[in-house]
């Protein structure tokens, strides 16, 4: 697997293998060609065809594939998963099973996104009180307990970061489905981007990613990927609020449809990703694998020789 990423923004885009090399043909009849082998994920943001031929040798090369639509607010991803997780996969599943580990796995989780979230408020002189929280994480015995503790968290954490936003921008509170508001469609966005890679690092390493502790096993979701973004979160918030601060997007970057919600331009999705692209590798890929490292120690320290 390489390190470069491959996105498409043009509609109507075709995209094949020739010669080891994924080959890009746009509408207009321009193409492109990149080797398969240096790509880490192809990210299609717009209608496309894919061959089978390309498909194989993503999934051959360990190359992660997202699929992007204006028209759902769920993307899909097709993960490469590695035959060498094998041992890893094995105590996974049986630390699902048991009821007691999946619980402090979860708890961890929780307590590792809340601490996230007082780093990034006291860095701003935000006074938050979320360390209750994280104790209250930590000393409950009950999932469902757990999930309202990280939702109670979650909840004054955003108004608390509602008040770092100044005109011309503004936070009226976590609105998803459809976003209706610019910094919500960021947060939309760089959640699923971050969450594409997530699940890439997740992959590579061989795990099950529908096998989660905090979400739970639904077969239509990747469970573990979700658990594992968690930490992360708080990360993707503080630099939505940096882009924004910081004039590399602004609110004119945005259209508002009735259907689809609160989405950026052509222009503003090319300022967008071009800040993505600049600190995915800095900003986000460290603190991800920062998180699958901790997650993977939680696995380990588990009785019964589970993998070293």
């Amino acid at each position: 697997m390489g390190h470069l990423q491959l996105w498409i923004d043009e509609p109507g885009a075709s995209l094949d293998l020739v010669s080891g090399a994924a080959r890009i043909r746009l509408a207009s009849g321009e193409m492109r060609q990149v080797g398969v082998g240096a790509l880490a994920q192809v990210t299609l943001l717009r209608p496309a065809t894919l061959s089978t031929d390309l498909l194989r040798a993503c999934h051959e090369n360990g190359v992660a594939v997202a699929l992007l639509s204006e028209r759902s607010p769920n993307a899909a991803f097709l993960w490469p998963a590695s035959p060498r997780g094998a041992r890893l996969r094995h105590a996974q599943h049986r630390v699902a099973d048991d009821a007691a580990h999946n619980l402090d796995l979860a708890r961890w989780l929780v307590a590792e996104k809340i601490r996230e979230q007082m780093r990034w408020l006291t860095a701003q002189d935000v006074e938050h009180h979320l360390e209750r929280f994280r104790l209250a994480a930590l000393a409950t015995s009950q999932i469902d307990t757990l999930r309202g503790i990280e939702g109670a968290s979650s909840a004054r954490y955003f108004r608390l970061w509602a008040g770092l936003w100044q005109a011309p921008w503004q936070f009226p509170g976590r609105d998803r489905l459809p976003p209706g508001d610019p910094v919500n469609a960021l947060l939309s966005l760089t959640y699923t981007l971050a969450l594409a890679m997530t699940g890439r690092l997740a992959g590579a390493r061989g795990l099950d990613l529908a096998v989660g502790s905090l979400h739970p096993l639904t077969g239509d979701r990747p469970a573990l990927a979700m658990d594992l973004m968690e930490p992360l979160r708080p990360w993707c918030d503080q630099w939505v609020w940096q882009i924004c601060e910081s004039g590399k997007v602004t609110p004119q970057d945005f259209e508002l449809d009735p259907e689809r919600g609160c989405r950026l331009t052509r222009d503003g999705r090319r300022k967008y990703y071009a800040a993505w692209f600049a600190d995915q590798r800095r900003w986000f890929e460290p603190q991800a694998r920062r998180g699958l490292a901790g997650w993977l120690r939680q696995l380990r320290v588990r009785p019964e020789g589970l993998p070293d």
